[in-house]
């Protein structure tokens, strides 16, 4: 152990000693939080003899319990087991995968996420009873909004039978905001829509009614209450469940909640200025009978709570435990000092809503970084060059002059050091609609790129292809589908074939299929599209005797190889569309395991309801180690360290 604390400053030092009692770290960008904690986590066990999993240490992403457990495994002498780290949800589901039966549910209960929420409440809509959220010409219009408000209520730690009592009780005040008689919470409903309008004066004004606004927060109250039940029945749980119900076993049964206290005798919980303010709730019961609570946070480093709300989990802290020791940590060893004053300076503008200015602290950041580490990089005299200016600021009179200045100057780079590679450029954009115009002029500069998306599956040209053909197998009719289909290159029609084939059927009042099945009537079709086409007809007929007693994961098995989809792809250069069919299958896979009578026609409509609740289908990123030039959202940026060319807009 002391050889590693010797690399620590005296404040991380600090951290990583903390006897008993609760601590505050207040850790800036890139100054070593996680480093303090598997520090702190090898030094109480290797120390102070404390055994493995006698620690909690909770986290907010499986990506960063990921980073953390190697960390450890890493740091520990061989022998340790049965680490405690998790995030929130990872551990309240542990917990009730042992203790359910304690509260009533199954232990077998299956997690649902936004999509299958929204699914499930979509087959459900008439139990619900809504007016206010129910158009007659969009019945779903207010699904998503419904969930959001659910999600944010299970943050708050609001039961059904709370907001019942909250709606029953409604009084509205002189601000014409709503509180509750018998609660201190404030709680935000999605938007009414806009009714009782009247014109004033040539202006159009909402009416407003105390009567309807009472209204509607017992339609939003009942339909709480109306969802919640809705996934007891069906042993459902969602994330915010995992909390709530964790919560209720802990408040339900002490002699639980006991044990749990005995056992975890040090808890540590990473990125806690976004912890809402259920999960705190969790954490104070878990350390109540000793109070050996560390928390480190920032809130300048906010992702998963609106603008300002940050800091009210750590002002809450301050006050819960007055006597917390507090250790603001400040030294940097990621950036240089330019680009941490730039950042600094930026964030000021949050003011006076920081820690900074509510706690009176210093939270200005200092490189520590040592000064030679660039001059000695492999890469010689270009990183010295690069240390004259780590920010520069370009302005430009257009978003297509941006993105070809930034192709070209990418490219001047990579020409310039024969030992640049394309993966060592990134470009940071501000939301995935800005991201087109850098595809497209990379692309033009013949620049291999890759937009990094967590979303978008269900998008790709591949998978839009496969897609369309299920459906063709599940109605041959749908011509919509099959004329997607005649344009794949397996499959390719000529255009003016095509052109040609559908004045045929609209004069015939046929569908394409028929059309197709009746081309020998068309004699202006050239032999290779009629080729073609009795190609598709014959694959048709030989997999749709498939879709009565055959799963859809076979079903698609049999396309990707009678069809020829990678027959003529390279696998280095074309890795991304093997990625594409490899995570579909994966996802054909993982429903027909939730349903074993799962046939073609219901994951089809399955995926039509995903498409409708706003999924676009998840994307795992398989090709990371690919040389292209990476073009991402900041947010799915956290946490990487290879941008060198950034956009705000």
């Amino acid at each position: 152990m002391s050889d590693i604390t010797q690399k620590l400053n005296p404040k991380q030092l600090a951290a990583v000693k903390h006897a008993d009692g609760p601590l505050l770290i207040v850790a800036g960008a890139g100054t070593g939080k996680t480093t303090v904690l598997i520090n702190r986590l090898l030094y109480l066990i290797t120390e102070k003899g404390l055994k493995t999993d006698e620690i909690l240490l909770t986290t907010f992403t499986e990506k960063a319990v990921g980073e953390l457990t190697e960390r450890a495994d890493r740091a520990l002498p061989y022998g340790y087991t049965d680490l405690w780290i998790y995030t929130f949800h990872g551990f309240c589901e542990r917990l009730l995968r042992e203790h359910a039966l304690d509260i009533g549910l199954n232990s077998d209960f299956k997690l649902l996420d936004t999509t299958e929420q929204w699914v499930l409440i979509k087959k459900n809509l008439d139990k619900f009873k809504l007016d206010y959220y129910r158009p007659l010409g969009n019945p779903t219009k207010f699904i998503t909004e419904l969930i959001k408000h659910f999600s944010r209520l299970n943050d708050e730690d609001i039961s059904p039978a709370a907001y019942l009592e909250y709606a029953e009780n409604l009084e509205l005040n002189s601000d014409n905001r709503l509180s509750g008689a018998k609660t201190t919470k404030k709680i935000k409903a999605p938007a009414a829509p806009r009714r009782n309008k009247k014109k004033i004066n040539d202006t159009e004004a909402t009416e407003p009614d105390e009567a309807l606004e009472a209204e509607r927060l017992q339609e939003l109250a009942n339909a709480y209450h109306t969802y919640k039940q809705l996934l007891l029945d069906n042993n459902f749980l969602d994330f915010g469940d995992l909390i709530i119900q964790t919560l209720k076993l802990f408040r339900e049964r002490p002699n639980i909640l006991k044990f749990y206290q005995e056992k975890f005798k040090y808890i540590m919980v990473d990125e806690f200025q976004d912890t809402n303010y259920a999960q705190y709730e969790l954490i104070k019961l878990l350390a109540a009978r000793r109070n050996n609570l560390v928390v480190v946070g920032d809130d300048d480093q906010i992702v998963y709570k609106f603008r300002c709300a940050s800091i009210s989990n750590i002002m809450q802290f301050k006050d819960d435990y007055p006597g917390a020791k507090e250790i603001l940590l400040t030294d940097n060893y990621r950036s240089n000092q330019e680009i941490l004053d730039y950042a600094y300076t930026f964030i000021q503008n949050n003011n006076p809503n920081r820690l900074e200015t509510k706690l009176n602290l210093d939270k200005k950041i200092i490189a520590r970084k040592e000064e030679t580490e660039t001059s000695t990089d492999k890469k010689g005299s270009n990183q010295e060059a690069k240390r004259e200016a780590a920010l520069t600021f370009f302005q430009f009179g257009s978003e297509n002059e941006e993105a070809s200045f930034v192709s070209g100057r990418i490219k001047e780079l990579f020409q310039a050091d024969k030992e640049t590679t394309w993966s060592d450029f990134a470009i940071l954009v501000r939301a995935n609609s800005i991201a087109d115009k850098f595809v497209k002029e990379l692309t033009r500069q013949n620049i291999p790129n890759e937009f990094v998306s967590l979303r978008g599956l269900y998008y790709k040209p591949i998978i839009l292809d496969c897609l369309a053909y299920l459906k063709l197998l599940d109605n041959y009719h749908e011509s919509a589908a099959l004329f997607r289909v005649l344009n794949m290159a397996t499959f390719k029609v000529g255009h003016a074939d095509l052109v040609t084939i559908n004045k045929f059927a609209r004069r015939k009042v046929w569908s394409l299929y028929e059309t197709l099945k009746n081309i020998t009537a068309l004699t202006d079709i050239s032999s290779e599209s009629v080729s073609s086409i009795n190609k598709l007809l014959e694959l048709i007929n030989k997999h749709s005797l498939l879709v009565a007693h055959e799963k859809t994961s076979k079903i698609f098995l049999e396309l990707v190889k009678d069809a020829g989809l990678i027959k003529n792809l390279d696998r280095d250069k074309d890795v991304k569309i093997f990625s594409y069919l490899n995570q579909f299958y994966r996802k054909i896979k993982k429903l027909e395991e939730t349903d074993l009578d799962l046939k073609l026609k219901d994951f089809l409509e399955l995926i039509n309801l995903e498409l409708e609740a706003g999924e676009s289908g998840a994307l795992a990123r398989d090709f990371e180690d690919s040389e292209v030039v990476r073009i991402m959202t900041v947010h799915a940026a956290k946490g990487i360290q290879i941008c060198l060319f950034t956009k705000f807009s």
